[in-house]
C-alpha cells in the first residue's frame, strides 16, 4: 500500500505543481520509458523469474547463475542501445509526433532513464526468483516515486529534471539489487544431481520470447492509448487522461504485487509436480487479489470527484474516464494471479496467443474510438482489453490445470480449448 500511496501522491502533486503543458510532457516521458524499458528487456526478466526459482528448487545453482549472467548482459546491451536511439530521436519526436517543443529536454532525459530502468527491473525480477519479493517491490516500484516526490518537494518543476531523478533512483536500485543477489552466492555455487524423473528446463530464450510478447502487449495497454491520444489531442487532454489512468492502475499495482509474491511458488511447485499445493496457492492468490483489488476499485470510484478536484479543477473532467477504467480493473481483480501462474508454469505460448488477441482488439479500437471520443475513447479501449485479458487467462488456467481452475471462471469454448491445448508446453 505504500507503493500505491507514493505513486498517487506523485501524480497528484505533479499535476498540481507543474503547469498543464509540462505535466503532459512528464506523463508522455513516463509512458515512453515504461514502453521502451519493456521493449529492451526482451522478456528476459520474466524468463529469469521463472528459471531461477525452478533451478534452485532442485539445487541447480550453477545453472541458475549461468542464466542470470547471460540475461543481465543481454538486457544491459539492449537498454543502452534503445536509450541512445531515444536521445537521438528526441528532436523529431518533440516536433513532429507530440507537437510540443518543451518536450525535448524531457525526451532526451529518457535516454538516460531507459538503460538503468531496464537493468533495475530485470534485477528486481531476479530477486523475485530468490524469494525476495518485498525487496524487489521496494527497488522496482517504490524507490522512484519517492525520489521524484522529494524532487518536487525541493522545487524541481520540469519533466527533464524529474526524469533525471528517476534515473538516479534506478541506478541506486541496481547497486542495491547486486548486493542482495551477492548474498545468495552460495546457492549459486554448484549443481546437485538431478532426480531421475526431473525434466530439463527450456533455454532462457525459449522461455523469454513468448513472455516478451506478453510483456509488450501488457505495457502497450498502459501506453499506446496515451501516446495515440497525444497525437489526436492537446497536452492538457493527455494530462487529464493520464491522471485517471494512473489512478486506476493503482489497482493493478496491488494485483502485480500479489502475483510477484506467488510467482516463485508457482514455478517451484510446478517443477516439483505438487499439483494440489499449486491449486491451493492459486486459489489463495485469486481470493486475496479479488478482495484487495475490489476494495481499491470501490474507494477510487467513490472518491473520484473529490480526488480529481483535489488535484485541480482542470482534472475534474477525468471522472468519467476513471470510472470506465475502474470497470476494467474490477474484472481484472476477479482473476488475480492467473497470468502469473501461466507464465511460471511454462505456458508462455498460450499467454502469447491471448495477448496477441488483446493487441488486435486494442489497435482496432484505438483508431476507431480515440479520434472520436478522445479521453473517453482511450478509457474504453483500456477497460475492454484489460477485462478481455483477465477472462482469457482464467479460461487458460482452467484448460491446463483443472484442479487450479479459478473461481467464477467462465466455460471454455471448445475451439479455444482445442487451440490452447495445441499450444501446451
Amino acid at each position: 500500500m505504500a507503493e500505491v500511496a507514493a505513486k498517487l501522491a506523485l501524480y497528484m502533486l505533479a499535476a498540481r505543481l507543474l503547469d498543464v503543458e509540462e505535466c503532459g510532457v512528464l506523463f508522455i516521458c513516463l509512458t515512453w520509458v515504461l514502453l521502451a524499458g519493456t521493449i529492451s528487456r526482451i522478456g528476459i526478466e520474466r524468463g529469469l523469474s521463472r528459471l531461477i526459482p525452478a533451478e534452485l528448487a532442485l539445487y541447480q545453482g550453477r545453472a541458475a547463475r549461468t542464466v542470470l549472467l547471460r540475461g543481465g548482459a543481454i538486457v544491459t546491451a539492449a537498454g543502452l542501445g534503445l536509450g541512445l536511439i531515444t536521445a537521438l530521436a528526441a528532436p523529431f519526436a518533440a516536433d513532429h509526433l507530440f507537437h510540443a517543443a518543451p518536450a525535448l529536454p524531457g525526451l532526451r532525459a529518457c535516454g538516460l532513464v531507459i538503460p538503468v530502468l531496464t537493468l533495475a527491473v530485470t534485477l528486481g525480477f531476479v530477486l523475485v526468483g530468490f524469494h525476495r519479493p518485498v525487496l524487489s517491490q521496494i527497488l522496482q516500484n517504490l524507490l522512484w516515486p519517492f525520489g521524484m516526490l522529494i524532487g518536487l518537494g525541493l522545487g524541481v518543476r520540469d519533466a527533464a529534471g524529474l526524469m533525471l531523478i528517476m534515473a538516479a533512483t534506478q541506478l541506486f536500485a541496481i547497486l542495491a539489487a547486486i548486493v542482495a543477489i551477492a548474498g545468495h552466492r552460495r546457492d549459486l555455487a554448484a549443481d546437485s544431481a538431478l532426480p531421475a524423473d526431473a525434466e530439463l528446463l527450456p533455454s532462457l530464450w525459449h522461455t523469454a520470447l513468448p513472455l516478451y510478447v506478453v510483456e509488450l502487449v501488457q505495457v502497450s495497454i498502459a501506453t499506446l492509448p496515451v501516446l495515440i491520444l497525444g497525437v489526436f489531442a492537446d497536452p492538457a487532454a493527455v494530462s487529464s487522461f493520464s491522471i485517471a489512468l494512473r489512478a486506476s492502475m493503482l489497482v493493478l499495482v496491488v494485483l502485480l504485487s500479489l502475483s510477484m509474491v506467488a510467482s516463485p511458488r508457482f514455478a517451484a511447485l510446478h517443477r516439483q509436480g505438487n499439483w494440489s499445493e499449486l491449486a491451493a496457492v492459486n486459489h489463495r492468490t485469486q481470493m486475496l487479489g479479488g478482495v484487495l483489488g475490489l476494495l481499491v476499485c470501490a474507494v477510487l470510484a467513490a472518491g473520484a470527484p473529490f480526488l480529481l478536484t483535489l488535484i485541480g479543477r482542470n482534472f475534474t473532467g477525468g471522472v468519467p474516464a476513471l470510472l470506465i477504467l475502474l470497470a476494467g480493473q474490477t474484472v481484472n481483480a476477479l482473476y488475480a494471479g492467473q497470468d502469473g501462474l501461466l507464465a511460471m508454469t511454462g505456458q508462455g505460448n498460450a499467454l502469447r496467443l491471448l495477448n496477441l488477441a488483446q493487441l488486435a482488439v486494442m489497435l482496432v479500437l484505438c483508431f476507431v474510438l480515440i479520434p472520436r471520443l478522445n479521453a473517453l475513447g482511450a478509457a474504453a479501449v483500456t477497460a475492454i482489453v484489460t477485462a478481455q485479458g483477465a477472462v482469457g487467462t482464467a479460461m487458460a488456467v482452467a484448460t491446463f490445470f483443472p484442479r487450479a481452475t479459478p473461481r467464477l471462471a467462465p466455460p471454455v469454448p471448445a475451439p479455444l480449448r482445442k487451440l490452447l491445448l495445441r499450444l501446451a508446453a
